[in-house]
């Protein structure tokens, strides 16, 4: 059984389908619809990666925790991959590779190190980017290098969601959307798991709320919390200024502590970008210009384009005393 509202709750974490040999029955219980929320929501990009980087990780884990936690999520993307080609989802996957872009060069600089460190590991190939390359991944002049990584894809969320549902029932998934969590017990060898629409057992539970924990889990609530995240839209473009802001159609970042990340929507029409909201208690219009003032900055000569999309979500923070 999972609960909440993201991707995880489609196949087991082992790979397996739903049924398979053992016939087991899965059921997901979706707060509000099924998908509502980050997954159909967010901006589209697989980049799976981690706030800490490798060398960060192994210093607080230890060596083998540190590169397993690294490994998951290489591994967390390849599997994405061959999820959608296994099941022919009809989701806009694409595969340009993610630019990260240095604002400072002592930014570059430790970009440069954590690239060198992660290089070692087997099958990573980050590609460091200098000043003189720049032009040909990204038409802006803000940042002084970066770094690519050619494993990171594009999608777009709500067909990815869409198809991983219809995978899910294909499979033998029952799926209750309007069916909120209100409680989950652990006995000798079950859990208890209250709903508003009654009470069901499992064996295995997956919580997968993101940004939208609630009082229904108490631990988990304690260790996250919910960040605002805004993305705003472009109205539709020329086609060659969209090739030449955005070539091959990558998708980008940022290293900053609240960073943007940005990319070309799957037509290629305009440009999608995504960003922290201001601080609690600010209205709508106030939270699109502060975001929209990252996108001109990033690319002056969007500074008179109109926006055509915006709307926002919550992501999950983990609080830092539980790091």
């Amino acid at each position: 059984m999972r609960c909440g509202n993201h991707w995880c709750g489609v196949y087991r974490p082992d790979g397996g389908s739903y049924t398979g040999q053992s016939r087991e029955i899965c059921s997901g219980f979706e707060k509000e619809w099924p998908g509502e929320g980050a997954p159909s929501r967010n901006g589209g990009i697989t980049s799976g990666g981690l706030r800490i980087d490798l060398g960060g990780a192994i210093r607080k884990f230890g060596k083998s925790r540190g590169i397993g936690l690294h490994r998951e999520a290489t591994f967390a993307r390849r599997f994405l991959k061959n999820l959608i080609r296994e099941n022919d989802i009809a989701c806009d996957y694409a595969l340009p590779s993610l630019f990260t872009g240095a604002i400072t060069q002592a930014d570059l600089s430790e970009q440069k190190r954590q690239a060198e460190f992660a290089n070692k590991t087997p099958a990573t190939d980050i590609q460091i980017i200098e000043k003189p390359q720049l032009s040909s991944f990204i038409g802006s002049d803000c940042y002084v290098g970066g770094v690519l990584n050619p494993e990171v894809g594009t999608i777009h969320p709500a067909k990815l969601v869409a198809g991983l549902l219809e995978a899910a029932q294909y499979h033998g998934a029952v799926v209750h959307g309007q069916t909120a969590v209100t409680g989950l017990k652990r006995t000798r060898s079950e859990f208890s798991i209250q709903t508003t629409r009654g009470t069901c057992r499992a064996r295995n539970v997956i919580v997968a709320t993101n940004g939208y924990t609630d009082a229904s889990n108490p631990w988990l609530r304690r260790r996250v919390f919910p960040v605002v995240s805004r993305i705003v839209v472009t109205e539709e473009l020329p086609s060659n200024l969209t090739a030449s802001l955005t070539p091959d159609r990558r998708a980008m970042a940022e290293v900053r502590k609240l960073y943007c990340y940005y990319r070309p929507t799957p037509d290629g029409r305009r440009i999608l970008l995504g960003g922290r909201e201001p601080a609690w208690g600010h209205g709508r219009s106030t939270a699109i210009k502060h975001v929209r003032s990252g996108l001109t900055w990033i690319f002056p000569d969007l500074g008179d384009v109109k926006l055509s999309h915006s709307w926002s979500g919550n992501v999950a923070s983990a609080v830092p005393s539980c790091l």
